[in-house]
C-alpha cells in the first residue's frame, strides 16, 4: 500500500531544510566581507559545499537503501544543525555590517591572481568557518535521500507529480527564505538570523524522529523488477543529461544578477524582485501545473519540451535589451527546469530496481559537479565584450541535450550493446 499520508510530512521536512539554508545564502557575502577575505571566497565556500555533496551524495543514498530513509534523513538534518551551530560560533564575536556599502564585492571573473592572495588574511576563526562548510558536505546529501523517499511512497503514475511537489518546496523556501532574511536584517543582526536557521533545522530533526515513518518500500507492486541497480545505456544517458542541464542552468543562478545589474542597472531590490518572479513561477508550475502536463506527455516527451523551453529562454535572456521583456524571458527558466527535474528523477527511479537511494544519490552528486564548475566558466565568459555570452553558450548546451535526449526510450530494459556492467 502506498503511504500517501507521508507525502505532506516529507515535503514539510524538505521545506524546512531548504528554508534554513535559504536564510543563510543571502548573508554569505557580508560574512565573507566581515572576515576581511576576498569576495572570491563567497563562491569558493559554496564550491566547497558542492564538492562535499558530490562526494557524499552517492554514499548516503546507498546507505539509505541499507539502513532506511528515515534514519539517514535524521542524520543529515542533524549534521545540518551541527554545521550551522559551528558557523554561528565562528562569527559570534565578529561585527558584521549588513549594508550594501559594506561589501567589497569584486566584479568580473571569479578567481585569485595568486595562491598567496587566496590565503591572505586567513585567521583561525575563518578556518573554523570553512570547517563548518566542510561539515555541511554531509548534510547536503539529504536531497538524494529525500528523492528516494518520495519515490518509495509514490505510484509510477504519480511519481512526476510528487517529484514536482518537491521542486515546489524548493521554490517556496527560496521565495520565503531570502525575503524573510532581508526583512529580519532591518531589526536583528546576522547572528540572530543564523540562530533562527539553527532552530528551524533542529525542529526538522525532531519532526523526522517523531512523525516521519519509514516507507514500506518494495512491498507494493511497482513498474520495475526488484533487482540490484545496474548501469545501462539509458541510465548513463540520463546522468549525462542531468549533469549537462544543471551545468547550463547554473549560468542563470550565478551570472544573471550580474547581468541585470550591468545591463539594466537594477538595484539589489529589483534583482530580488526578479528572482522572486522566478521562484513564484516554479512554485505554481511544479506544485500545480506539471501534473496536468504529465497527463498528456510521457517523461521522455517532457524532457524534449524542457530543453526547447530552456534553450529559447536562455537565448531570449541573452539577447534581450528591455528591462520590461526581461520578466517575460525569466519565466522560461522555472517552467523548463520544472519539467526537466521531475522527469529525470522518475526515469531514473524506473530503472533503479531496489536501490533507489543509490541512484538518487548518484544523480545528486552528478548535478553538484555542474554547480561547481559552471560559475568559473561563466565568470570567464562574462569578461568577454558581450555580457550575454554565458547564457548563449548555455543555450547551445541545451540544444545539444535536446538531440541527445532522443537516445532515451520509454522501454524499461535498455542495455548497452556490450554486456551490462554491474555497479556492485
Amino acid at each position: 500500500m502506498i503511504q500517501k499520508s507521508q507525502l505532506p510530512l516529507i515535503l514539510v521536512t524538505a521545506f524546512l531544510d531548504i528554508l534554513g539554508m535559504s536564510l543563510f545564502i543571502p548573508l554569505l557575502p557580508w560574512i565573507i566581507s566581515a572576515f576581511g577575505m576576498s569576495a572570491s571566497w563567497t563562491w569558493y565556500s559554496q564550491a566547497i559545499y558542492a564538492i562535499g555533496v558530490f562526494l557524499w551524495g552517492m554514499t548516503f543514498g546507498k546507505l539509505s537503501d541499507i539502513y532506511g530513509r528515515k534514519r539517514l534523513l535524521s542524520y543529515t538534518s542533524l549534521i545540518n544543525f551541527l554545521w550551522y551551530a559551528i558557523l554561528l560560533v565562528s562569527i559570534w564575536n565578529i561585527s558584521i555590517e549588513s549594508s550594501v556599502s559594506a561589501l567589497a564585492w569584486e566584479s568580473g571573473a571569479i578567481g585569485f591572481s595568486s595562491l598567496g592572495e587566496a590565503f591572505q588574511g586567513m585567521t583561525p576563526i575563518f578556518l573554523l568557518f570553512l570547517l563548518a562548510r566542510l561539515i555541511g558536505w554531509l548534510g547536503g546529501a539529504w536531497y538524494g535521500v529525500t528523492g528516494a523517499y518520495i519515490a518509495d511512497i509514490s505510484s509510477p503514475t504519480e511519481r512526476v507529480k510528487n517529484m514536482g511537489y518537491m521542486g515546489a518546496m524548493f521554490g517556496i523556501a527560496f521565495l520565503i527564505g531570502p525575503a524573510f532574511s532581508g526583512l529580519l536584517l532591518r531589526f536583528v543582526s546576522i547572528h540572530t538570523i543564523l540562530l533562527v536557521s539553527c532552530v528551524i533545522i533542529l525542529l526538522n530533526v525532531v519532526m523526522i524522529w517523531i512523525f516521519l515513518e519509514e516507507p514500506k518500500r518494495h512491498q507494493h507492486v511497482t513498474d520495475v523488477d526488484l533487482t540490484d541497480f545496474r548501469f545501462s545505456r539509458v541510465v548513463i544517458s540520463l546522468f549525462i543529461i542531468s549533469f549537462g542541464a544543471l551545468l547550463s542552468f547554473s549560468a542563470m543562478q550565478s551570472m544573471s544578477p550580474q547581468l541585470m545589474a550591468d545591463r539594466f542597472h537594477f538595484t539589489t531590490s529589483e534583482i530580488g524582485y526578479t528572482m522572486a518572479v522566478i521562484w513564484l513561477t516554479a512554485v505554481l508550475y511544479q506544485g500545480w501545473l506539471v501534473k496536468y502536463v504529465r497527463k498528456y506527455l510521457t517523461e521522455v516527451q517532457m524532457l524534449h519540451m524542457a530543453f526547447v523551453i530552456l534553450a529559447v529562454g536562455f537565448i531570449g535572456f541573452a539577447l534581450n535589451t528591455s528591462s520590461t521583456w526581461l520578466y517575460f524571458w525569466v519565466l522560461f527558466f522555472p517552467i523548463g527546469m520544472g519539467s526537466l527535474q521531475p522527469s529525470i528523477s522518475s526515469l531514473l527511479v524506473h530503472r533503479a530496481g531496489k536501490q533507489v537511494g543509490k541512484v538518487m544519490g548518484y544523480n545528486t552528486s552528478i548535478q553538484s559537479i555542474g554547480q561547481i564548475f559552471w560559475p568559473i566558466m561563466a565568470g570567464v565568459l562574462y569578461t568577454f565584450p558581450w555580457s550575454g555570452l554565458p547564457f548563449l553558450v548555455a543555450a547551445g548546451i541545451f540544444v545539444m541535450l535536446f538531440f541527445f535526449s532522443y537516445t532515451i526510450h520509454e522501454k524499461k530494459t535498455d542495455t548497452w550493446p556490450l554486456p551490462v556492467i554491474s555497479n556492485e
